[in-house]
């Protein structure tokens, strides 16, 4: 019989059933979706057998028990993943991929009836911050590490079962086991361990990764080099950062240059004060002996040693061409006014180590006897030694209020037998300098003006920019100067002779690399020498040969050392000591971005891209720049990794705007008197030009970034517009005239930045451009990072900014490093403070809260 009710129940009925089915499809894909491991690298089996007495308490009251088998084997300390093949952690064991039997890990039973230790191995990468539980369970009695942490462990009797939570970033992990086999399992199943993941992840047995913080943090660069004078042997002071909580040491190596060898080296807290001896394959240090603290003589080839003693009053020390005596330095500390009130005598005062001296000493090998050379409230800084050994040249530099850039700087010439001293200069600034092997001439790096204006070619109402830095040879006999950089663009770092003096060496900032250069005495023609890295970092150079050592770093790879010959301009690689930590590591691509600005200037710029990047989808941008006159190059450490930026997601667009140094005097000048009057107006120019040139740049989402002038520039440019999504300013300068006169080095630094221009004299520069007197205008979310103990650019910078905005009702947050100066440096602190940056930009340009909510939980105070 026909009833229309019951069509109407089951059409009702199946909508509901398909509603419910539908929503509970829903609710499920939003939930996340649990893994189970599937392939592991295994290694093993490592025999074990138990101590006789195992059932017997030791001193502290405990019996031997399984898991202390567990200590045998150490995890290394490092970021370089297991690969198939490649020697286990247990030597003798190598890796080798083992699939499991229903997600199951199986191992072969123990054959002696003990036990037997495997090590068991694979990764992960995750595409965002995520907090996961990993679940355990086997038969077999197990400890787990994650990332190199010890997460937990279990003893297998009726089965093993454990579980742990980690809140994960973006990135690639590595998870660990020690595995107990023993013998006797129930012969009804097959026996084995599982390890399932809460959340969905794609696990693999790949050593490949992105770049991570510990590639940044850890590992192996160059504190200092130099070559003996024949050009036989280099000298190199390595630092090594540590992943055991950031513990470093150093270790001083002497490499024979023919073969690159390692003929001598000398770890941290040995020796000190190491460098090569003016006689002939030696070396020198000093050296605690049981008769007191020695000056070493070393042979390298003879291995034999002479100590000369007497040399306590003496730290730092120069040798004679010859050999026959040293110069050495006295450190005098200046006295203390302990309590309150304490008289600051001028603003340097204020600085900790102000009144502390330092005086020359002569020490001859002959007599074992030091003698003082120079005395007096000034500090006398060496020069130079003459190559005969006749005369020395040194230094003093004393505060001059009264002229930029309020230091003078005066050259002594003492003859060593009579100590009759002349002046050579006494001139406005500083600036380093190196004395030819013929003694007649100075190789001298300084200001355009340091000379007065013969190195400027700027117009006369243009101030040059005094930190794009100039060389000289000034003539000791006719006191001739000539500018030999005027019309060379890059700005030199470093200038040393070569070739008997026939030769200059210059260490140069170009563009965004830095580049080392040679030129004849003769012709002053400069030619760049091939170099193994875009950024040199130091150059050490043999006077008396045509060899050179130089270190430094590329745009994706760290520390390397490379000697160059100067003959054949030619270099090679010395030493690789980062290549096993990096050989599995991604990087994106790195382009470089030169837009035309309104001014008609080229503005130089570089992009960083993701690893696997895809055009075809759309990626947050982060901006970083610097506008404090150096120029962003393109090495690979530093406080602004680019690569790991991009690592974690991000495109990164770096530019160099008016005002940086490497690209002419013209174009660094323009830094002074700016404080960003036309480099922020660059800046917003720069990335408009960048995201409608590049269609996978998502326009609305980008972040900018910049420390110290690079931190102000970020506060000036929240002034200014909206394009930023958001803003993280770290060590910013918010009120110029308070940074003027509070920072350790304001005034100093507003010699070249605010030259002639005072609060008092143009007070219109020093609150037009501060951002604090333009806070009513920011509508960008922004974080505000600083040290507390920051006495380059104080504290107070950030406070007083967070304070208006928060004022204002602006959002804004101000995260606050307790004991840091102006750059983050204790490696857990420096840990903490890039998570926070990295989590502030998750959070308002991917739209992912969570890691910055797990760092900073909301407080209701």
């Amino acid at each position: 019989m026909f009833d229309p009710n019951v069509i109407i129940m089951n059409k009702i009925f199946v909508f509901f059933a398909f509603f419910f089915a539908f929503f509970s499809l829903v609710a499920n894909a939003s939930q996340p979706q649990p893994t189970k491991v599937d392939l592991w690298l295994v290694a093993g089996p490592y025999t074990l057998a138990k101590p006789v007495f195992d059932t017997v308490p030791d001193i502290k009251g405990n019996v031997f028990n399984l898991s202390d088998w567990f200590q045998l084997v150490d995890f290394p300390l490092t970021f370089d993943r297991p690969d198939k093949g490649k020697e286990s952690p247990i030597g003798g064991c190598f890796w080798e991929e083992k699939k499991c039997n229903n997600f199951s890990l199986t191992l072969p039973e123990s054959t002696n009836g003990g036990h037997a230790l495997w090590l068991a191995s694979t990764c992960f990468n995750l595409e965002e911050f995520s907090k996961i539980q990993f679940s355990l369970s086997g038969d077999y009695s197990f400890e787990v590490w994650l990332d190199g942490v010890k997460q937990t462990s279990a003893i297998a009797k009726e089965g093993a079962k454990g579980e742990f939570k980690a809140s994960l970033a973006r990135g690639s992990h590595w998870l660990m086991l020690k595995i107990l086999v023993g013998s006797g399992y129930n012969k009804k199943r097959i026996p084995g361990i599982k390890v399932e993941a809460s959340n969905f992840i794609a696990f693999s047995v790949s050593p490949k990764q992105p770049v991570s913080l510990a590639h940044v943090l850890e590992g192996v660069s160059v504190a200092d080099g130099s070559v003996s004078s024949d050009g036989l042997y280099a000298m190199v002071r390595l630092k090594t950062v540590t992943g055991d909580k950031g513990r470093s040491f150093y270790e001083t190596r002497v490499y024979q240059l023919s073969t690159d060898s390692i003929l001598w080296k000398s770890r941290s807290g040995h020796q000190s004060n190491i460098m090569f001896s003016p006689v002939p394959h030696c070396i020198s240090y000093y050296e605690d002996l049981p008769d007191g603290k020695a000056l070493v003589v070393e042979n390298l080839v003879s291995k034999t040693k002479q100590n000369f003693f007497g040399l306590n009053k003496i730290s730092g020390y120069s040798w004679s061409p010859n050999g026959d005596f040293l110069i050495g330095t006295q450190d005098v500390e200046g006295e203390k006014e302990e309590g309150i009130p304490r008289l600051v005598v001028n603003p340097n005062d204020r600085w900790p180590w102000y009144r502390s001296r330092t005086k020359l000493w002569i020490y001859r090998l002959s007599s074992k006897v030091s003698e003082p050379l120079t005395w007096g409230f000034l500090s006398a800084n060496l020069e130079a030694v003459a190559a005969d050994g006749s005369f020395i040249l040194f230094s003093t530099s004393e505060p001059d209020f009264h002229q930029r850039p309020y230091s003078r700087h005066k050259l002594f010439k003492m003859n060593l037998s009579t100590r009759k001293t002349e002046q050579i200069w006494d001139l406005s600034g500083s600036c380093s300098l190196k004395l030819s092997p013929d003694n007649h001439t100075l190789l001298v790096t300084g200001s355009s003006t340091f000379f007065g204006e013969i190195g400027n070619t700027l117009t006369p109402e243009t101030i040059p920019n005094d930190y794009n830095t100039q060389a000289y040879l000034y003539d000791l006999n006719d006191k001739k100067i000539i500018p030999i950089t005027r019309d060379f663009a890059p700005k030199v770092l470093d200038a040393q002779w070569a070739e008997m003096g026939k030769s200059i060496v210059l260490l140069a900032e170009n563009k965004t690399y830095c580049d080392v250069f040679l030129c004849s005495r003769d012709d002053l023609h400069f030619q760049k020498i091939e170099s193994a890295t875009d950024v040199v970092a130091g150059m050490a150079v043999s006077e008396n040969s045509n060899h050179i050592l130089c270190w430094g770093t590329s745009v994706s790879y760290p520390t390397v050392i490379w000697k160059g010959d100067l003959g054949k301009k030619t270099s090679k690689l010395v030493l690789n000591p980062n290549s096993d930590q990096f050989k599995n590591v991604e990087f994106g691509k790195v382009k470089s971005f030169v837009f035309k600005s309104v001014s008609g200037d080229s503005i130089d710029g570089m992009v960083f891209y993701p690893p696997h990047f895809d055009s075809t989808k759309l990626y947050p941008v982060v901006v970083y720049y610097y506008g404090g006159t150096n120029p962003i190059n393109r090495s690979f450490e530093g406080r602004y990794p680019k690569n790991l930026f991009a690592a974690m997601g991000y495109i990164v667009y770096t530019m160099n705007p008016d005002g940086c140094t490497g690209y002419g005097d013209n174009f660094a000048a323009r830094h002074v008197n700016n404080w960003g009057s036309t480099t922020a107006d660059q800046i917003i120019e720069g990335t408009r030009c960048f995201l409608r040139s590049h269609t996978f740049a998502d326009s609305t989402r980008v972040g900018c970034i910049g420390a110290s002038y690079g931190g102000f520039m970020t506060m000036l440019l929240q002034t200014k517009t909206d394009l930023f999504r958001t803003a993280i300013s770290h060590a910013g300068i918010s009120n110029l005239s308070s940074y003027w006169g509070e920072g350790y080095w304001g005034y100093l630094y507003g010699s070249a930045a605010n030259a002639n221009h005072f609060p008092w004299n143009d007070p219109g520069l020093f609150t037009r451009q501060s951002p604090l007197y333009n806070a009513d205008k920011v509508k960008t979310p922004i974080l505000l990072l600083h040290g507390n103990k920051d006495t380059n650019v104080p504290t107070s910078e950030s406070r007083q900014f967070f304070t208006a905005l928060t004022l204002l009702g602006k959002e804004v947050t101000l995260v606050e490093f307790d004991g840091q100066d102006h750059q983050i440096l204790e490696y857990n602190a420096r840990i903490k403070w890039q998570n926070t940056i990295f989590a502030w930009f998750d959070k308002w340009l991917k739209d992912q809260p969570e890691w910055w909510s797990e760092l900073y939980p909301e407080r209701k105070m």
